[in-house]
C-alpha cells in the first residue's frame, strides 16, 4: 500500500509505517511556496521533520512538484540539496499543471528546458537512486516533449508515458517494463 501522508508527527509516522509499504511525501522547503500554495502557516522544517519521522518507520519516496508555485521554479533545487543531506532511496518528480477553477488556473506550467535541467541535476546528485516521472504533469504536446526530455535526463520510470517517450525508449534499447501501480511502488 502506498500512502500520501502529508505532515506528520512521530506517533503518526509510526502508525503509518505499520500499515504502508511506502509513503509518497510531497517535499517542500521553500517558505514562499508553502505559504502561497498550502497556506498552512508551517515552516520548511516541519516538512523536513515529517520526512525524517516517516523514514524512520517506512520507505519514503519524496515527491517534488516542479513549478508548484504558479509554474515557477522556486525552491526545487534547495529541496534536492536538502534531500541529498537527508538521504533519499528514490525520487519522484511531478510537474505543475494549470487546473480549471483553481487560483493557479491562469499560470503556465514551468518551461520544459528548466524541468529537464532540474531532473538532470537530480540524476547527477542521486546517481544510484531511482528517479521517477509521476502521474501529475501537463498533457498534450507538453507531455510528449517532457517525457522524452526526462528519458534523456535519466529517469528510470515514467507513469503513463507518452507515445514519443515509448518510441524513444525502444530506439534507445532501454528495458521497458509495464506495470499497473503508483510510481512509488
Amino acid at each position: 500500500m502506498n500512502f500520501h501522508s502529508g505532515l506528520v508527527g512521530e506517533k503518526e509516522a509510526e502508525k503509518i509505517g505499520s500499515l504502508a509499504s511506502v509513503v509518497s511525501f510531497d517535499f517542500i522547503v521553500d517558505q514562499e511556496t508553502i505559504d502561497n500554495v498550502y497556506g498552512l502557516g508551517v515552516s520548511p522544517q516541519r516538512y523536513i521533520s515529517s520526512y525524517r519521522y516517516l523514514k524512520k518507520y517506512v520507505k519514503v519516496v519524496p515527491h517534488l512538484c516542479i513549478g508548484l508555485n504558479k509554474g515557477e521554479i522556486k525552491g526545487e533545487y534547495k529541496a534536492l540539496e536538502t534531500l541529498k543531506e537527508e538521504g533519499a532511496e528514490a525520487l519522484s518528480f511531478i510537474v505543475f499543471r494549470p487546473t480549471k477553477n483553481t487560483d493557479f488556473a491562469k499560470f503556465p506550467p514551468p518551461p520544459l528546458e528548466e524541468v529537464a535541467k532540474l531532473i538532470a541535476k537530480a540524476r547527477t546528485m542521486f546517481p544510484t537512486s531511482p528517479i521517477y516521472l509521476g502521474c501529475m504533469r501537463p498533457g498534450g504536446r507538453y507531455r510528449g516533449e517532457l517525457d522524452t526530455l526526462a528519458l534523456r535526463a535519466g529517469v528510470n520510470k515514467i507513469v503513463h508515458p507518452s507515445p514519443p517517450a515509448r518510441k524513444m525508449a525502444e530506439e534507445l534499447g532501454l528495458v521497458v517494463r509495464r506495470g499497473e501501480e503508483c510510481c512509488s511502488l
